[in-house]
């Protein structure tokens, strides 16, 4: 359950998209452009939906909003959302920019339309980045409960709170972690938030406060004393070496992966 961002002026497109995504991922929108990105800066989005060519964008050109988010945010997956096909010059623009994850309104199945690509986006996320790094070493009973760690970061679980919705007691399941070589309940919530912060962190339209406010710590000194006891870096340090591949080395470490794990000794250095 992923926390989604959008942006329609369209209430009847947005109760649509709601519709579609909430059984499956947590969604927040905003009522003008400027509100919009200060939530990309300060939420922990995992992904966005913009419905193009709406008023307020700041910008006469069709898709020059979307790469200024593109250039400013680009760990996160953007899906452009076009009102119909009859608009070549939009389509054309957006092809030539790369822009490959594209709903197109006109099209029939729209709630299956929007979950396919925001599922689609979210393969170079964090959630999927370390899942298949971890696929091989943790077996799938324990595999479960880590993916709804990473897919829920915007909840800022407490360990009881995570171990409750899981649906095992705190000890029991840090038990069962520590068995496959995964850290305790607690260290791995920690772990979840500063891989998220790492791949946030190289966004040139973020900064190190900016990501602590994402994640919620109590201020930027708590997070960058979390990124100092875990990883042993500044946030700056963690961007210029990479960000999550960095981080997640890191991980892969401490949990004893390092060896079995094809990037560990490079990223763990």
């Amino acid at each position: 359950m992923a926390l989604i961002g959008i942006y329609t002026t369209n209430r009847a497109l947005r109760d649509q998209i709601r519709g579609a995504l909430v059984p499956l991922h947590g969604v927040v929108d905003a009522p003008t452009w400027d509100v919009f990105l200060r939530t990309v800066r300060e939420r922990p989005v995992g992904g966005l939906l913009v419905h193009l060519g709406e008023k307020g964008m700041g910008s006469r050109s069709t898709i020059a909003p979307l790469l200024d988010v593109r250039r400013r945010f680009p760990s996160i997956g953007l899906i452009p959302v076009l009102d119909d096909t009859r608009n070549p010059q939009a389509l054309f623009e957006l092809g030539k920019a790369g822009f490959e994850n594209l709903v197109l309104l006109s099209v029939g199945g729209l709630e299956w339309e929007l979950r396919r690509w925001v599922a689609r986006a979210s393969l170079l996320g964090v959630t999927a980045t370390v899942l298949r790094s971890l696929s091989s070493f943790v077996p799938p009973r324990e595999l479960g409960p880590v993916r709804t760690a990473f897919d829920s970061v915007h909840k800022c679980w407490s360990a009881e709170e995570f171990s409750e919705v899981v649906g095992l007691s705190r000890p029991y399941l840090s038990e069962r972690f520590k068995r496959c070589g995964l850290p305790s309940v607690g260290h791995l919530l920690v772990w979840v938030r500063l891989m998220h912060a790492a791949q946030w962190l190289p966004d040139p339209g973020r900064t190190g406060q900016s990501v602590s406010r994402q994640l919620q710590y109590s201020s930027g000194a708590a997070f960058r004393r979390a990124l100092q006891n875990y990883v042993g870096k500044t946030p700056t340090q963690v961007a210029e070496k990479g960000g999550l591949s960095y981080v997640l080395g890191r991980f892969m470490a401490a949990c004893g992966f390092v060896q079995r794990w094809p990037f560990g000794r490079a990223d763990a250095a």
